[in-house]
């Protein structure tokens, strides 16, 4: 079954890992253009109230969206979310 929904909808939701570790937040995501194929995530993190706070890109495919608890899974320990970054996810 195929769902749509908008960026806004998806943007602010949390991202944790497969241990339950709060990942940060989506903040925004990256459009291939002209294909319109959305490619990279970027994740939030650190920071105090948004203040000092590092981005993340990660695939799009890589992230699992948890609709019962509004949030989305991604694979990958949070140590490897020091720094801002781009991770290769499997």
């Amino acid at each position: 079954m195929q769902w749509y929904l908008s960026s806004n909808t998806l943007c602010n939701n949390s991202v944790y890992n497969h241990k339950e570790q709060k990942l940060g937040k989506l903040n925004s995501l990256m459009v291939s253009l002209p294909t319109g194929v959305v490619t990279y995530a970027i994740i939030a993190h650190g920071g105090f109230f948004g203040i000092g706070g590092n981005l993340t890109a990660v695939p799009w495919r890589s992230l699992i969206l948890d609709r019962e608890k509004k949030c989305f899974t991604l694979s990958v320990p949070k140590k490897r979310f020091e720094g801002g970054s781009i991770i290769q996810c499997e």
